[in-house]
């Protein structure tokens, strides 16, 4: 199980830069052909050079699912995805405030056996400044995401490369095994 949700196209870290440029773009795009509206954007938390797999790409369905049945009703603007080696991605344009949008997803993240797997950014246009700004956790005074292997933030582990790949692409693993 653990080799076929790592058995993929490496990725480079150039591959992640232009893939991040290319997601700005787009979502700069979508915020600024849909004045007033939220922006939902899904990728995946996956550590290591391979960001997509047949088995990363099931998960990643099941979160469109979750997303889509939360959404029901909910004034959508745009719909569309991409599947790239870099991961997949999805972009919600929805008439409903960032805030509640944020509310929605968080409560994904939490209570979806894989939703630390979900990374699912809300995006919106400030009205005072125009400038894209994007929904935290904080703004909700929660705790930040934690960490795949231990209990600590995700951020800072991250950050410090507390964890091998190894133990990071097996807690991905077990996660990917929940139901």
């Amino acid at each position: 199980m653990f080799n076929d949700i790592f058995l993929g196209e490496t990725v480079t870290l150039i591959d992640m830069l232009n893939a991040r440029d290319e997601r700005y773009a787009k979502q700069n795009s979508l915020l600024s052909q849909y004045p007033g509206c939220s922006l939902l954007v899904v990728t995946m938390n996956i550590p290591g050079d391979i960001k997509n797999s047949q088995k990363i790409s099931e998960v990643f369905k099941s979160a469109i699912e979750i997303i889509d049945q939360e959404l029901v009703g909910a004034s959508l603007k745009h719909k569309s995805s991409l599947q790239q080696h870099t991961g997949n991605e999805a972009y919600y344009v929805l008439d409903i405030p960032a805030v509640d949008l944020k509310r929605l997803m968080i409560a994904i993240e939490e209570q979806h056996p894989q939703g630390r797997l979900f990374d699912l950014d809300v995006l919106f246009v400030d009205e005072d400044t125009g400038a894209v700004a994007k929904i935290s956790r904080a703004d909700y005074n929660l705790m930040p995401r934690q960490c795949f292997v231990c209990d600590k933030n995700a951020k800072e582990c991250a950050r410090s490369r507390a964890h091998s790949i190894q133990e990071m692409k097996v807690a991905v693993a077990n996660l990917m095994a929940k139901q």
